[in-house]
Order: structure tokens, then C-alpha cells, then sequence
């Protein structure tokens, strides 16, 4: 998960059950796996969930049964919540 604040990119990582930021310089990137026969590309979450330009307030991070969870509110009310359990990476608004 990749995050732009101050024009400056971070890397939101979920690891089994733990959650940790980097500094990132490039940013999102498109790429193939070609094991799995696909194409990821980055998708702007930000413009399509009502967040982009609004500060970030806080965050609040929580275990789950078979993972870990990020949530995230913005200045604006809006709020996003990523989940992570089995490896299999999910979000709400």
C-alpha cells in the first residue's frame, strides 16, 4: 500500500500480524508476475474514496483472528479501513 503525503511517497506494509511504514522514492509502480499470469497496476484509492488532499488524523492499527488491520481518518470525516487476513488484502469506506 503505498501513501503520498507532502509529496513525499510511504509504504504502508502488512506482514502476518504486524503493520510498519517505509519511506518510499519511486512510489507505486504497474508490474507483471509472470508465476501468476498477471498484471498489477496502482489504482488512486485516494480520488475514489473521497481522501485525496485531505490530512490524515489518525491511525489506529488492531489484530485480527488471522491477520491485521489499518485504520485511517482524514480531516475531511472520511475514514479507510485495510485488512489484511490469509495474505489477502482488502479495504472499506
Amino acid at each position: 500500500m503505498f501513501l503520498r503525503f507532502s509529496d513525499r511517497w510511504h509504504r504502508l506494509y502488512f506482514d502476518h500480524d504486524i503493520v510498519f511504514w517505509r519511506v518510499d522514492d519511486g512510489g507505486p509502480d504497474a508490474f507483471v508476475a509472470t508465476e501468476l499470469d498477471a498484471t498489477f497496476r496502482p489504482v488512486d484509492l485516494g480520488a475514489r474514496l473521497g481522501v485525496q488532499g485531505a490530512a490524515l488524523t489518525s491511525i489506529t492499527y488492531a489484530r485480527l483472528e488471522k491477520g491485521v488491520a489499518a485504520h485511517l481518518r482524514f480531516e475531511n470525516g472520511r475514514a479507510v479501513r485495510f485488512k489484511c487476513e490469509n495474505d489477502v488484502m482488502s479495504y472499506s469506506a
